[in-house]
């Protein structure tokens, strides 16, 4: 099987969401858009800054992160396209970047120092891709109850807010 993506923009990057049913292409025009694998359609478009270079996606699924040549690095909710979390590493140049495998730390190396730096997450959010991780371990089908889907007219609903509301894995 073979699909053909279009997308306006030379595509810089790209990851395979979690869940096998989703890739996310970063465009050199500051767009990142979520394709159905299956069948090929825009399930989502979330402008980045113009200047993100690279993509990844943490292990849950619930967010990814864009690196920019200014220097920052930006992550925003897979399902909503909203920016949760910024910052800026003490670096002359962000080279490889990626999320820790308990979601706990993100993992930065400076291309100019060949150093590696980890950063600490905010703790709500990898609190929140923790208990979805485990999630996906009793139930394979957790993102089939939850397909990645902007309507045009309408907002999209989080899956941390379906389950902030449903309290399956959200504390309150």
């Amino acid at each position: 099987m073979s699909q053909f993506f279009r997308s306006r923009g030379e595509i810089v990057a790209f990851a395979l969401h979690p869940s096998l049913e989703y890739v996310l292409a970063l465009s050199k025009l500051g767009v990142v858009y979520i394709f159905n694998i299956a069948d090929g359609d825009i399930r989502g478009k979330i402008n980045v800054l113009p200047d993100s270079r690279s993509l990844v996606i943490d292990p849950s699924g619930l967010f990814f992160a864009v690196a920019t040549a200014s220097q920052t690095v930006q992550l925003f909710e897979v399902g909503t396209g909203r920016r949760v979390y910024e910052f800026a590493p003490d670096f002359e140049k962000v080279g490889c970047f990626n999320f820790t495998g308990d979601v706990c730390s993100f993992v930065i190396t400076d291309a100019t120092r060949n150093n590696v730096k980890f950063y600490t997450l905010d703790p709500a959010l990898s609190t929140l891709s923790r208990r979805v991780l485990l999630a996906i371990q009793t139930n394979p089908n957790f993102w089939h109850q939850f397909p990645i889907n902007f309507k045009p007219d309408a907002k999209p609903e989080a899956v941390a807010n379906v389950f902030a509301k449903s309290n399956k894995l959200v504390q309150t």
